[in-house]
């Protein structure tokens, strides 16, 4: 579970890494329990104590932002039908619907991510994929997705390999969260899916949550070969939602999910 600022820092540090954009980094805005009260953490609060939130309303907050369907992209592969749950599924799962692809490179030498793009006539869609997370998970399950609608959003660094990208059938402008997060939103039906964001700027929103959760015995020995006999234990669960503008309509937008103890 989260025990203290210190471990929220060091994966919120994490996230900052992993941020697929030139955006602003998502990883400042959060809402968490902490110490029996519903903490709120934005670039305003930097610096300072976390805003306190109302009992009710973090509570709200809390159990909005970590709605399983936030995490869970819908409309994959080559028949619009395939499913990919951000955070569990494994990297297996990811090339069964989207095809394989090599690792991208990456300058900080820490990140595995895969690129692919559309094949189908007249759609630019891009997605960059991340596996694992740095020091803390090998790059065997899918931690997050970003999406664009084309590579003129793409983050800067990875431009330079769109040639690398592997072309795929089961990518498409019309890719969306359960939840109903797509590209070509307004930014009020963004608001309908995921509230009002708890950090705005010109150009983008973004929407954090960390969760306390029970980890099962077979979690813990699927994901983390942890030994047969483990009981269940107490850890954590972070989602993380970033949603950019162009034109009053979502450009992009990135999804993500960490398990940590």
């Amino acid at each position: 579970m989260w025990k203290g600022n210190l471990t929220i820092c060091h994966l919120l540090a994490v996230l900052c890494a992993l941020v697929l954009g030139g955006a602003t980094c998502a990883a400042g805005s959060y809402v968490h329990f902490y110490d029996g009260e519903y903490l709120l953490s934005t670039p305003a609060t930097k610096g300072r104590t976390h805003d306190r939130l109302p009992p009710t309303e973090g509570k709200a907050l809390l159990e909005r932002l970590l709605k399983p369907g936030h995490m869970i992209l819908t409309g994959l592969g080559a028949d619009g039908q395939g499913v990919l749950r951000v955070g569990d599924d494994t990297r297996q799962s990811l090339h069964t619907l989207l095809g394989a692809a090599a690792r991208l490179p990456d300058w900080r030498k820490s990140l595995y991510n895969l690129g692919f793009v559309s094949n189908q006539p007249g759609d630019s869609t891009v997605v960059v994929v991340q596996l694992g997370v740095p020091d803390l998970e090998p790059p065997d399950h899918v931690t997050g997705v970003l999406i664009c609608f084309s590579p003129s959003v793409l983050p800067k660094e990875y431009r330079p390999y769109l040639k690398r990208f592997v072309p795929s059938q089961g990518i498409h402008a019309g890719l969306a969260t359960q939840s109903g997060l797509k590209l070509g939103m307004t930014r009020a039906e963004v608001e309908a899916v995921l509230g009002k964001p708890l950090w705005k700027t010109k150009d983008a929103y973004e929407y954090g949550a960390l969760g306390d959760i029970q980890f099962t015995p077979e979690f813990l020995i699927t994901r983390w070969n942890w030994p047969k006999d483990v009981q269940a234990k107490p850890g954590g669960i972070q989602h993380s939602m970033d949603v950019w503008f162009v034109g009053g309509r979502v450009s992009a937008f990135h999804v993500w999910k960490l398990y940590d103890m």
